[in-house]
C-alpha cells in the first residue's frame, strides 16, 4: 500500500501515491480512498492478504468501518495502515524491501441456460497476477471450448474457491478469505431450511487453466468411499453384507479398504462397487436389497433425494421396498454393513 497525506489538493495527493505505486508495480494500481481535511483512512486486512480499505473525516470511524466489513466476510482481520490527514505537512508511506503481487482465481460457466453437454462443466483460472487476468483467462478458456458466451460466477484474491451444495443438489462457488472463516461462510450463505455442505476448494495462487466437471471431485473434502461384496453371487447372497469404508484419502484407498475388510469378514473373495469408484460429489446413499434379491444402490446429494430414488425405482418396477439403510458419506467409517 501506497499513501501519501497532508498535500494542498485531493489530485496531488493521489496523483503521489500512485506513481509510486506504479513505480513499483507497474501496473494495476488504483485508488482504494481519498478524503480532505482532517480525516483518516485505514486498511484492514484479513488472513489471506485481502484488503480492506475505509475513510472517513475525523478519527476511528473508518477503523470501525473497514473492520466491520472485514469480519463480514472473513477472519483474521487486523489493522495494517492508518493514515492521518491533517495539516503538518506532507508525509508518504511507503512499503520496503521485497513485495509480491497477489494471485488470483475465477470461475466461469457457460451463460444463461448452456447446451445438455456443458451444463456439467465449468472453468477455473488461477494463479493470475491481478483481478481482471483471472476473469478474463477463466472466460477465454470458456469460450474456446464452448463456443458460447461466459460469465464469470466468482472470482478470489489469494485465497480460495470453495464448491458446496445444498441439500437440494444446488452447487454454489464461495470466496474463503480463510479457512477459519469457512463454516461461517458456508452457514451464511446456505438459505434458511437448507443443509449446506462443502464439496471441495481451489487455492488461487496454484497457476493453472482447467476444466473442470461439477458432478465428479478429485479431492472431495468429505473424503472417498466405497462399498465391496463378494465376487461369487451366491457367497453375496448367503454373506447378505456389505463392507464399507468412507474419509478415505483416495478412491483406490477407499477400495483398497473396502475389498480388504470384505475379505477378510466373509471368507471369500471381494470386489469394490461402485466398480469404476466414487465420483466425490455425492453425499448420501441408500443401500436395499429388491424383491429379486438383488442389492441396490442409490446416490444422490441429499438422504431425502436418495430415499426418493429409491422410491422412484421401486415404483417403475412395481416393487414393495425396504427403507432400506441411509448412510452419510460425511461420517468416517470402517464398517459391514447388513442388508
Amino acid at each position: 500500500m501506497w499513501a501519501a497525506a497532508g498535500y494542498g489538493s485531493d489530485a496531488a495527493a493521489q496523483n503521489t501515491a500512485l506513481d509510486a505505486c506504479t513505480q513499483t508495480m507497474g501496473e494495476g494500481c488504483e485508488v482504494g480512498a481519498a478524503w480532505s481535511n482532517l480525516s483518516e483512512i485505514v486498511v484492514i486486512e484479513d488472513a489471506a492478504g485481502n484488503l480492506f480499505v475505509k475513510g472517513g473525516p475525523g478519527l476511528g470511524n473508518a477503523e470501525k468501518a473497514a473492520r466491520e466489513e472485514c469480519e463480514l466476510y472473513t477472519a483474521g482481520c487486523h489493522t495494517t495502515a492508518n493514515v492521518i490527514n491533517s495539516l503538518i505537512g506532507t508525509r508518504t508511506n511507503f512499503p520496503v524491501g521485497p513485495l509480491h503481487r497477489r494471485l488470483f482465481a475465477s470461475i466461469a460457466r457457460p451463460k444463461g441456460t448452456p447446451d445438455p453437454k456443458w451444463d456439467d462443466m465449468a472453468w477455473l483460472a488461477s494463479g493470475q497476477s491481478g483481478f481482471k487476468a483471472a476473469e478474463q483467462a477463466a472466460l477465454s478458456q470458456c469460450g474456446r471450448d464452448t463456443d458460447v458466451e461466459c460469465e464469470v460466477r466468482v472470482t478470489v484474491g489469494n485465497s480460495q474457491i470453495a464448491r458446496t451444495t445444498d441439500d437440494q443438489g444446488h452447487i454454489s462457488w464461495l470466496n474463503i478469505a480463510a479457512p477459519e472463516a469457512l463454516d461461517r461462510q458456508l452457514r451464511a450463505h446456505c438459505a434458511k431450511g437448507r443443509e449446506c455442505r462443502l464439496l471441495d476448494t481451489f487455492d488461487a495462487r496454484t497457476p493453472r487453466t482447467l476444466a473442470i466437471e461439477i458432478s465428479k471431485s478429485d479431492a472431495p473434502a468429505r473424503g472417498f468411499f466405497s462399498l465391496a461384496r463378494p465376487i461369487d453371487d451366491a457367497t453375496e447372497k448367503t454373506w447378505g453384507k456389505r463392507a464399507l469404508v468412507t474419509g478415505s484419502t483416495s478412491r483406490e484407498a477407499a477400495q483398497t479398504a473396502a475389498v480388504g475388510l470384505c475379505e477378510t469378514e466373509s471368507k471369500s473373495r471381494c470386489e469394490a462397487v461402485p466398480k469404476d469408484g466414487d465420483r466425490g460429489v455425492d453425499q448420501f446413499f441408500v443401500l436395499i436389497r429388491d424383491a429379486a434379491g438383488e442389492a441396490k444402490l442409490f446416490m444422490r446429494m441429499s438422504a431425502a433425494e436418495a430415499q426418493l430414488a429409491k422410491d422412484q425405482f421401486c415404483a417403475k418396477e412395481g416393487q414393495q421396498c425396504p427403507k432400506g439403510l441411509t448412510v452419510d458419506l460425511a461420517k468416517p467409517t470402517t464398517t459391514i454393513l447388513k442388508i
